[in-house]
C-alpha cells in the first residue's frame, strides 16, 4: 500500500478517536483503527498521528500475554459511552526482512522508530456486566465482520496464553488478520483481588507470536547428523553401524558397540565413545534399579559412567569427556566439542550460571576448527547464549541464582557479531528468520526476545 494511502487512513482513525465525545462504541473503536494493521505504519509515523499517547519501551521480563516480542507501545486511555473506561495497546514489531536482507550497519536506538504496527489490544477493566458487554461488543463485530468461531479451549493456543479458562472466546480469522474478543473473569479460579477483564486482540499475520528461541536441548534443524559424523568416522561392522544409527538402540546392541570399539585406533575409538554417549543420553536407559541387572553392570564396567537418580537413570557423560580427552584437535574431539555445546546444562555450576562455561567451549571450537561443517550452528548457539546472558542484566529479572553481569554493552556487541555470523554461514537454515530478527531487535538497543529456560528449578 503506497504511503499517502495508508496515511489518509491513520488519520482517519485518528481523527475519529481523537473527537471530543469519544469513540460511539468499543467495536466502533476497533473497526475504526484495524485497517490500520493492513497498512503496518511505522512507529515514528503513529507517534506523529497520536502525539498524546502514552509511550511504553519495552522492557525485558516474561510478559504472560503478548510475550515480550514487541519493540514499543502506544497506549491510549478512552472513555466509552456510559463512561466505560477502557485502555488501547498499539504493538509495533521489528519490521519485516528476510535472512538475505542486510542488517543495519551498526547499533542505532532510533532504528526502533521503524518498527511497524502489528498488533491492537483493547481492555476494559472490571466491566459491570461482563457477558452483556461481550454480547454487544460481538455483535457489532459480527455485523461488520462475519460470523464468528468458537474454538474450544484446547485449540485456543496461537500466542493467547491463559485463554483457557476465558469465556466467551470468539474468533473472527481472516487471512491478513485475527481479532479475538474474550472475557478473562480474572484467573482460573477468580476471587475477591481478581480483576475480570474484557478483552478485544487484533493481530495482523505478520505479528510474532510464541517464543523466540527455544532451549530444548535439541540441535537446530538442519544441522549436520552428529550420529552419523560419528559412525562413519568410527567405521566399525556396517551392521552395527545401523543398529546405532536406527531411532531406538537396544542396550545389547550398545553393548556391543562399545566392546567392538575397546581396541580401534585413538581417533576411532573417541569417534565410537561419542556415539555411545549420544545413544545413552537420548535413551534414558530404565528406571531405578537398571544398573542391578546385567546389561546395567556390564555397561558400568565399561564405563559408561550411569548412575541411579531420583527420577531414573542418569548419565555423566563420561565417554564424551574421554573422547574430548582423547583427540581434542582431531575430528572426533570436534564431534565430542559439539555435542558437549548442544546440552548449556553441562555448564552450570548448581545456581543457573551456565553461559560463561558455554561462551569459553564455543569461542574455542571457533578457534580450534575454523572451517567445522558445523560452524554456522556453533555461531548460532553462542549468539543465543549472549543474548541468554545479556537478559540477566535487565533490573527486575529473577536471577534465580545467577550471577548479574556487569558488561551488557559488550554482551549485546558479542550476540550480534555471532547472529551476523551465523547469517553469513546458513541464510538457508531454518532459524534464520528468527536470527534476522534478533538481530536487528539487538542493533536498535532493544532488549532481546524471552528465552525460557533454568537448569535448575
Amino acid at each position: 500500500m503506497r504511503p499517502v494511502v495508508w496515511l489518509l487512513i491513520l488519520t482517519v482513525a485518528g481523527n475519529l478517536f481523537a473527537q471530543t465525545n469519544g469513540p460511539r462504541s468499543l467495536a466502533g473503536l476497533v473497526l475504526s483503527e484495524t485497517p490500520a494493521l493492513d497498512a503496518a505504519p511505522d512507529l515514528a509515523a503513529w507517534r506523529n498521528l497520536h502525539p498524546n499517547e502514552r509511550f511504553k519501551a519495552a522492557a525485558y521480563d516474561n510478559e504472560y500475554e503478548s510475550q515480550g516480542l514487541w519493540c514499543a507501545a502506544s497506549v491510549a486511555d478512552v472513555v466509552l459511552p456510559g463512561g466505560v473506561k477502557a485502555t488501547r495497546m498499539a504493538f509495533f514489531y521489528v519490521p519485516p526482512g528476510k535472512p538475505g536482507d542486510s542488517l543495519p550497519a551498526r547499533q542505532d536506538a532510533d532504528l526502533a522508530r521503524q518498527c511497524r504496527l502489528l498488533a491492537l489490544w483493547y481492555e476494559v477493566h472490571d466491566p459491570a456486566e461482563p457477558g452483556g458487554l461481550a454480547k454487544s461488543v460481538s455483535g457489532e463485530l459480527a455485523a461488520s465482520l462475519g460470523s464468528a468461531e468458537e474454538p474450544p479451549r484446547f485449540k485456543r493456543g496461537d500466542g493467547d496464553w491463559g485463554s483457557g479458562y476465558w469465556n466467551p472466546y470468539l474468533v473472527w480469522e481472516r487471512a491478513n488478520r485475527r481479532v479475538v474478543l474474550a472475557v478473562d473473569p480474572g484467573g482460573p479460579v477468580p476471587d475477591s483481588r481478581a480483576r475480570a477483564r474484557l478483552l478485544v486482540i487484533a493481530r495482523a499475520s505478520l505479528a510474532p507470536r510464541g517464543l523466540s528461541f527455544d532451549w530444548s536441548g535439541e540441535a537446530p534443524k538442519g544441522q549436520p547428523s552428529l550420529q552419523e559424523a560419528a559412525a562413519r568416522l568410527a567405521a566399525l561392522d556396517p551392521a552395527l553401524s545401523a543398529t546405532m544409527l536406527a531411532p531406538q538402540v537396544s542396550v545389547e546392541s550398545l553393548i556391543q558397540w562399545v566392546e567392538a570399539a575397546q581396541g580401534l585406533p585413538r581417533e576411532r575409538k573417541a569417534a565410537a565413545l561419542v556415539l555411545a554417549d549420544l545413544t545413552v543420553n537420548a535413551a534414558k536407559f530404565g528406571l531405578p534399579g537398571f544398573l542391578t541387572t546385567p546389561p546395567g553392570k556390564r555397561l558400568t564396567e565399561l564405563g559408561a559412567g550411569l548412575v541411579n537418580g531420583s527420577d531414573g537413570i542418569e548419565y555423566t557423560h563420561v565417554w564424551r569427556t574421554q573422547a574430548e580427552k582423547m583427540d581434542p584437535t582431531g575430528a572426533a574431539g570436534e564431534i565430542a566439542r559439539i555435542a558437549h555445546v548442544e546440552e548449556p546444562c553441562a555448564f552450570d555450576d548448581g545456581r543457573n550460571n551456565w553461559q560463561d562455561g558455554l561462551i569459553n567451549l564455543g569461542e574455542k571450537l571457533l578457534r580450534d576448527f575454523p572451517a567445522s561443517r558445523w560452524k554456522s550452528y556453533i555461531l548460532l548457539t553462542l549468539a543465543r547464549t549472549y543474548a541468554a546472558k545479556l537478559i540477566l542484566t535487565y533490573p527486575g529479572i529473577d536471577l534465580n541464582g545467577a550471577n548479574r553481569p556487569t558488561d551488557p554493552e559488550a554482551l549485546r556487541r558479542n550476540a550480534i557479531v555471532r547472529f551476523r555470523g551465523f547469517l553469513e554461514e546458513n541464510r538457508e537454515s531454518p532459524e534464520s528468520d528468527t536470527a534476522w530478527r534478533e538481530a536487528w531487535r539487538l542493533l536498535a538497543g532493544l532488549p532481546p526476545s524471552p528465552i525460557h529456560f533454568a537448569c535448575t528449578d
